[in-house]
């Protein structure tokens, strides 16, 4: 496992496992990517911080899931 920092900012992490990549804002999960799966991005229900955390993910913003779908998503990937 090893932790990156795609934009040289601490709020913003990419754990990189062998199952998957999971990226946080701060300490919450907003995205993850798997082989199967590509990458999976939660809707913004924070700020304009996290906002530009998640705008750096190619999902479209109509294809992002909510709070609760992606959790969901994130445990039946593995990487919760």
């Amino acid at each position: 496992m090893r932790v990156t920092h795609p934009t040289d900012r601490p709020n913003f992490s990419e754990v990189h496992t062998n199952r998957g990549i999971v990226g946080f804002s701060y300490e919450t999960p907003i995205a993850f990517s798997t082989p199967a799966t590509g990458w999976t991005v939660r809707k913004n229900d924070w700020g304009p911080t996290t906002g530009k955390h998640l705008n750096y993910y190619p999902t479209p913003h109509n294809e992002r899931l909510t709070g609760s779908e992606f959790l969901r998503a994130l445990e039946n990937a593995g990487l919760s």
